[in-house]
């Protein structure tokens, strides 16, 4: 039953004329709920009852029109006391004038005060509640306007707990220009309990008795969707035939091996996430997934709420993650790190991360220095170089052993003043080939020096191959002696091992090939035979500065993994041929390669496993070294 229906200005303002009260309500029940909208009366030009629709319509503002169906109002009615209204108070920002500088309270300007937001936290809303007068103060900093309003105005709707919060630009020109306003808005008659607030399509969850004051932050927020059903029953008890399939992970969870780790998907702003294969219980009462951010890192961890039964099982959990901004997210999802890149526009496109190994850019340094500056008349020039030739520091590295991530950091790159700088990184069985690219669209007359950081990722306790912009080196943590593994490659002669070739001789008893367990595991140094002729071969390319020295009939055991290392000691290089692993009572020869790099036309001293010689690469770049 109708109560009210206005049916022109006339009506409103008699009505408004023997009241105090300046806001209009409109009851609507609507799919069983009771919404309450308020309307500012100063806004409102008249409301029309149209047969025709069945419509009752609020005209308001010049321009603005709401509607609503005549058989959902309840009623029309005037009042100050009853429902939740507000007004926008001040404004600031933009072509509105005054700013909000201390209106909201004696001490705006303390640090510590929610109301002064900073650029650097991204602040899009403030509140501060007054329980005495039940009165809830906002403050909306930065929001959308036209250039050419008049001023600001709301309307609010009330449903339940949640508040609709809906500012309104008052006048009619509209400009081909956007600004950005600071709105203080009160709203009145709140009580002191949660709420839910809708601003601009997205909501914000408020306990006024638990938390009167506080702010919210432009960062990225995200929430549960799904979970599958029990996949499959992993294991009664880790001694199961059943369980031996499975590998425990860092954070102690168990996964099928070599599945799939992470599925995700990108949309505008949007980035849906599936955690595979999780391990919860067979009765895990609710899953759920938490969504905690900091600075750019975003971070997803699954759990369960009971655990009531004597197995697991596997489930996929889905998470949605909002408000993501136009550039590059770490995302660590149930302890499994990678990169989501929002500036590559791949909406709708599945990426998935595997176990194993992985890699992805991190970040730039600023500009470290201007090589070539064109205000001071030198012409752009491009390097020849990848580095600055004058660089200490060629790579710097770090890797956890429990965690299985690290870093690796390449320096001094030469690249243009304006560039936008990224890495790729790619694996092939144990080599990782790290390589950085510029993005940028435009260049300057003017070069700089960078360091670039990549990020990797589900590294094991081995040997690996690096190449990071064509410096190359060894990293060899099998034998775990440390949890965190610092290196650092120095401009300077280094080298690394290439290859070795099969057992050319030796020992070859059947008996003596059983491990000999006294030295089983420990590096092994060989010496060079005796019965060898040609000691080294090396071959030197001015072009990379690189020189491939193979090292001939080294003595060392039939078993474990043969190498090499390179030290640069009292102006020689110093290379030796070494062996890892289980060690054997027999003997073999092998002939070892090794590439050193870094080498300019100048004369060098070398020691290879014992011999010594000097070779100067401005005369010769190949040669022989004979007993």
């Amino acid at each position: 039953m109708k109560k009210y229906i206005l049916t022109s200005l006339m009506a409103l303002m008699c009505v408004a004329s023997v009241s105090y009260a300046q806001t209009m309500f409109v009851d609507e029940i609507l799919n069983g709920d009771s919404i309450k909208h308020a309307y500012d009366v100063n806004m409102i030009d008249s409301v029309a009852h149209v047969d025709s629709s069945r419509q009752v319509v609020i005209y308001a503002n010049k321009h603005y029109r709401y509607a609503y169906q005549a058989e959902n109002i309840d009623r029309v009615y005037f009042s100050d006391k009853q429902g939740v209204n507000g007004t926008i108070k001040r404004v600031g920002g933009c072509s509105a004038g005054e700013d909000l500088d201390n209106s909201m309270g004696s001490n705006s300007n303390s640090p510590m005060n929610p109301f002064v937001e900073s650029a650097e936290n991204d602040t899009i809303l403030t509140y501060k509640y007054d329980p005495k007068q039940k009165q809830l103060t906002l403050k909306l900093i930065s929001f959308p306007g036209n250039c050419c309003g008049e001023g600001w105005t709301m309307n609010l709707a009330t449903v339940k707990d949640t508040i609709d919060v809906q500012p309104v630009q008052k006048g009619y020109d509209i400009c081909n220009c956007i600004c950005r306003f600071d709105l203080a808005v009160e709203l009145k008659n709140i009580e002191a309990k949660k709420y839910r607030l809708k601003l601009d399509g997205k909501n914000y969850d408020i306990d006024l008795s638990q938390t009167p004051e506080g702010f919210f932050l432009d960062v990225p927020t995200g929430v549960f969707v799904k979970n599958s059903p029990c996949k499959s029953n992993i294991y009664e008890s880790e001694g199961s035939e059943d369980h031996d399939n499975y590998v425990t992970s860092f954070d102690d969870g168990y996964l099928p091996k070599g599945d799939t780790l992470v599925t995700y998907t990108m949309d505008y702003g949007t980035c849906l996430v599936v955690s595979h294969d999780r391990e919860f219980n067979c009765c895990p009462g609710k899953i759920e997934s938490k969504v905690r951010v900091s600075k750019d890192t975003v971070y997803i961890n699954s759990y369960e709420t009971e655990a009531m039964c004597s197995c697991d099982c596997l489930y996929d959990v889905t998470t949605k993650v909002e408000n993501l901004k136009n550039k590059k997210y770490i995302f660590v999802v149930d302890g499994t790190e990678f990169v989501v890149d929002m500036t590559s526009y791949a909406y709708g496109e599945k990426f998935v991360i595997l176990r194993g190994e992985r890699g992805a850019f991190f970040k730039s340094s600023e500009c470290k220095n201007s090589l070539f500056d064109n205000e001071k008349g030198l012409e752009y020039e491009e390097p020849t170089t990848v580095r600055h030739e004058k660089t200490d520091t060629l790579v710097s590295y770090w890797f956890n052993v429990l965690t299985g991530e690290g870093e690796v950091v390449s320096h001094n790159l030469l690249y243009n003043c304006c560039a936008e700088l990224d890495s790729k990184v790619s694996i092939q069985n144990d080599t990782i080939i790290i390589k950085t690219i510029d993005k940028a669209d435009v260049a300057c007359k003017c070069m700089c020096t960078f360091d670039v950081t990549t990020k990797l990722y589900g590294l094991q306790p081995r040997k690996y191959h690096f190449i990071v912009d064509g410096t190359e080196f060894d990293m060899d943590y099998s034998p775990i002696s440390a949890i965190i593994y610092k290196g650092v490659i120095m401009n300077e002669p280094n080298g690394v091992f290439v290859k070795s070739s099969p057992c050319k001789g030796g020992s070859d008893v059947e008996a003596d090939k059983e491990p000999d367990q006294t030295r089983g595991g420990l590096m092994y140094v060989g010496s060079r035979s005796e019965s060898a002729d040609t000691l080294v071969s090396y071959k030197y390319d001015p072009k990379t500065s690189e020189c491939v020295i193979v090292s001939y009939d080294v003595n060392l055991t039939c078993c474990g993994e043969v190498g090499s290392s390179t030290k640069y000691e009292k102006e020689a290089i110093v290379i030796k041929g070494y062996q890892t692993g289980d060690i054997c009572r027999c003997q073999c020869v092998y002939d070892i390669t090794t590439k050193v790099q870094g080498l300019k036309k100048q004369k060098y001293r070398f020691v290879v496993d014992g011999d010594e010689f000097e070779v100067d690469f401005s005369q010769e770049t190949e040669g022989v070294v004979t007993r």
